[in-house]
């Protein structure tokens, strides 16, 4: 550790750190300190594998935009690596951007693995309803990509706002359909007993 990464072992700091007063209520205030980048040892970091990293934590876990944003947070992430917050958003409507375009990012990658299907693609759809009492329409498509391995897909989870009704829900399975150029390749769609499944592909 000493010859390689010039780490003092009394201390385990880098040569830079030793000298310096170290009394910092909290790694957020250390974050905060002008030259927290001092540890070189770190690899170089690309901004927008770190922006993907937070959008793909902030959409799996829930976490609200005002989280995200939060001076805590980005104290946390750039700890001794200052040199991340230009990469961090610190407005909520940032994060609502970098939301949009990963969704049409992701939205395009998935039509190219529909697209380049090797198989023809069965849907399955589904109505879940929260429990603030909205509905919400569930499309995934199964089928086997250019490289025949299976896939389960999530086209679409769409709000069915009013009533979701078989027409509601024909429209945005249309709407699917053609947006991902399913058509052509559609195998058939699978759904549970509700009646107004029967409407819907009627």
């Amino acid at each position: 550790m000493k010859k390689v990464h010039r780490i003092d072992v009394n201390t385990g700091l880098l040569p830079e750190v030793v000298q310096e007063d170290l009394r910092w209520s909290s790694p957020f205030d250390a974050a905060r300190v002008a030259g927290s980048n001092r540890l070189v040892s770190h690899t170089p970091w690309q901004e927008e594998q770190l922006q993907a990293a937070l959008i793909d934590w902030v959409i799996l876990k829930d976490i609200s935009f005002l989280v995200a944003t939060s001076p805590e947070l980005r104290g946390l992430l750039t700890w001794n690596r200052s040199d991340l917050l230009k990469a961090l958003p610190t407005l909520t409507a940032t994060i609502a951007e970098y939301t949009r375009v990963t969704l049409e990012e992701r939205r395009e990658e998935i039509k190219k693995l529909v697209t380049t299907a090797r198989s023809k693609i069965s849907i399955s759809v589904d109505v879940w309803t929260s429990s603030n009492h909205l509905s919400f329409l569930g499309v995934v498509g199964y089928f086997a990509d250019a490289q025949y391995q299976q896939r389960d897909i999530l086209l679409a989870f769409r709000n069915l706002y009013g009533d979701y009704t078989g027409a509601a829900q024909a429209a945005v399975i249309l709407q699917v359909l053609d947006s991902f150029e399913i058509a052509p390749q559609l195998h058939c769609f699978v759904g549970d007993n509700a009646t107004n499944n029967d409407n819907e592909l009627i």
